[in-house]
């Protein structure tokens, strides 16, 4: 009997922030992005290898998501294929009878997952003798998020029991597929564009600076017997659930920390809005933009109830196509004069049943007793400053941070500001003046060189040293002109006297282009050149006697007139060449972005692997999301061989 063929589809709104992030994560580090689950079998209870082949089988043929795997069509547009049905990847391991689950753990969370060659999914099994003693599982975040991860560990459970399903036609990816695209889902798309045109305005750009290319991380979890107690006491109090509790608390100490009035943050929500998709396992998540003002004056009861309002509101709000939604974001980043848009926070709550990471205990001598560890995690998400992550009705808070951000001797103490808040306000009314007593982190100490300007902190010294770094600039003076609100940046320049004088657009974009890692830069509105010898400094008292370099440079962008070197005029013809194969409808110049062009950020991945094939590398795809022109772009390409993705012939799509 012939192999039913493969079905595929374009990926969903969710599957598309899987794939993109997949794109930077080395082939070591592809378990990273698994979610995994390990459950001990009770020694009376008896099961046999057959039984959990057989159990696993069912799985994979009951969801597709699970048999799914991703790549490009010959358009450069990304797809899921759904392989057709088949044995499930199962992994066994063996121990002597009263062994550990070590060895099984360990081979299950260190396992990564290819998910253009293989299925995104395996179990697995530990034997003592003839008698399985543990399973595990792992998936990749692109085919479940945690509520499918709880739901597939449930229906293990009840068919290794001997237990059937009940709904014989679930929700799969790609019926969701079909959904965003039918005439309501492109209604909701456009409805949600159109939010986010004007809520971007107003949202900080980013929490924290980046100051390290390669940064570390820690994680701690904190575990307070009374914290359930107490965040419930509140919801009931203010009619709101118990994560929204944690976020307020969450937020009013972020806002401490960081220095900013106004907070923004990612949170992630379940795009499960009909009765056939709630239940689906699958990744249905979608990440989300919140933005609370928080005053000193206000008390946590009102900042809950702002960030409940809040959530509701982007949650409204958040049926969105990814790509879509990077465009939008790179044109209003823009037009405000900033390199992008990178939050750096993240809010997330997992299911009740979803399983809590074990802690040892910390004796920490006071009147309210808790546990709390922190440990140095491997982690290569250079998007992420901190993450909080909270398990509905329990005692446990887990918090990942930067280095930079938090240094390992502050990450506890940010989680016990959190803890100690949420305590105060469940026995009274707290005010967020008090954290100051409460919790025990300080404001950040600024000089006066930064200022806070377009809902984010500045600094002027790197917004200058930015502008001298360019070609035909050799000295700058940057300075906030007017009151706010009406306050606007501005650079008087001096120019070399030789090169042709800059444009405002140019020193915009070159500004643009040194803000591109994260720096506190922002592009002046308004700028004032002048040929000849340098213009002086600030007067004093408002300029430091040395002024640093910017944290990251990139090499004068290209200007157009100007030759390229030799090295890069091949650069510059592959890249030209990578973009036009994939945008037919485009005649690709180096004198523009890729977005200005008509490029398609759905696409950016196939431009990259074009390049590769072509044997250049050195750029992501998330390069094309920004407003550098393709000139600048060629600079970071340097000629390679090796192909991460197996080849210089660098296949689009694989079975």
């Amino acid at each position: 009997m012939a192999e039913p063929p493969a079905r595929r589809g374009p990926l969903t709104w969710s599957q598309q922030l899987l794939w993109s992030v997949y794109q930077d994560v080395p082939v070591s580090r592809r378990h990273t992005m698994n979610l995994t689950s390990i459950v001990e079998i009770p020694p009376e209870i008896a099961i046999s290898p057959a039984a959990v082949r057989g159990a696993f089988d069912g799985l994979v043929d009951r969801y597709e998501t699970l048999r799914t795997t991703y790549g490009l069509d010959e358009a450069g547009e990304p797809v899921q294929v759904v392989q057709p049905p088949g044995p499930a990847p199962l992994l066994l391991c063996r121990t002597e009878a009263g062994g550990t689950t070590e060895e099984l753990r360990h081979r299950v969370t260190g396992t990564g997952l290819d998910i253009e060659a293989e299925w995104p999914f395996f179990g697995a099994a530990l034997l003592a003798g003839d008698r399985v003693v543990a399973i595990g599982l792992a998936a990749h975040h692109i085919a479940v998020d945690g509520w499918g991860m709880a739901a597939l560990c449930r229906e293990l459970r009840d068919r290794l029991g001997g237990s059937g399903t009940t709904d014989p036609d679930p929700w799969q990816p790609l019926d969701q597929a079909r959904f965003e695209r039918s005439p309501r889902g492109r209604r909701l798309n456009r409805r949600s564009l159109a939010y986010w045109a004007r809520e971007l305005g107003r949202i900080p750009h980013q929490m924290f600076p980046l100051v390290d290319d390669e940064p570390r991380f820690h994680s701690a979890v904190l575990r307070c017997p009374e914290l359930p107690t107490a965040v419930a006491r509140l919801a009931d109090r203010t009619g709101v659930s118990y994560p929204a509790v944690v976020l307020a608390a969450f937020v009013a100490v972020l806002a401490r920390v960081s220095g900013h009035p106004r907070c923004a943050l990612l949170t992630m929500w379940s795009n499960r809005r009909t009765p056939r998709s709630y239940p689906a396992v699958g990744c249905l998540f979608q990440p989300v933009l919140l933005s609370v003002e928080v005053s000193a004056e206000s008390t946590l009861g009102q900042l809950v109830a702002a960030t409940a309002r809040a959530y509701a509101t982007a949650t409204a709000h958040g049926q969105f196509a990814l790509d879509e939604m990077k465009e939008l974001s790179a044109q209003v980043a823009q037009a405000r004069g900033i390199g992008g848009f990178r939050t750096g926070v993240t809010f997330n709550f997992l299911p009740e049943d979803a399983p809590a990471p074990a802690v040892d205990v910390r004796d920490a001598g006071a009147a309210r007793p808790y546990e709390c560890e922190v440990r140095p995690l491997e982690m290569s998400d250079a998007a992420t400053d901190l993450a909080l992550t909270v398990h509905p009705g329990s005692s446990q808070l887990r918090l990942v941070a930067r280095a930079d951000v938090l240094p390992a001797d502050r990450v506890d103490r940010f989680l016990l500001d959190v803890r100690e808040l949420l305590l105060t306000a469940a026995e009274r009314e707290v005010r967020l003046s008090e954290l100051a007593a409460i919790g025990t982190l300080a404001p950040p100490r600024r000089s006066p060189d930064w200022v806070y300007l377009d809902h984010c902190w500045i600094d002027l010294r790197q917004v200058e040293a930015a502008l001298r770094s360019h070609p035909a600039v050799t000295s700058a003076t940057v300075f906030v002109d007017g009151p706010p609100p009406r306050a606007v940046l501005t650079a008087e320049i001096t120019t070399d006297g030789r090169t042709p004088t800059p444009t405002p657009r140019d020193l915009a974009l070159h500004v643009l282009h040194e803000a591109r890692h994260g720096g506190p830069i922002l592009a002046p509105a308004r700028y004032t050149c002048r040929p000849g010898p340098p213009i002086g400094t600030r007067s004093s008292g408002q300029s430091p006697s040395a002024v640093p370099e910017p944290a990251r440079g990139g090499g004068a962008p290209w200007r157009p007139g100007s030759a390229p070197a030799p090295d890069q005029a091949a650069a510059r013809c592959a890249l030209l060449a990578a973009v036009a194969r994939y945008h037919p409808e485009v005649t690709p110049t180096l004198a523009a972005s890729y977005l200005q062009q008509g490029g398609r950020l759905r696409r950016a991945v196939a431009v990259v692997r074009e390049l590769r094939r072509l044997g250049y590398t050195g750029i992501s795809a998330e390069v094309f999301a920004g407003p550098r022109r393709l000139a600048d772009v060629a600079t970071e390409l340097h000629p390679s061989t090796a192909d991460r993705y197996g080849g210089a012939e660098g296949p689009l799509w694989r079975k």
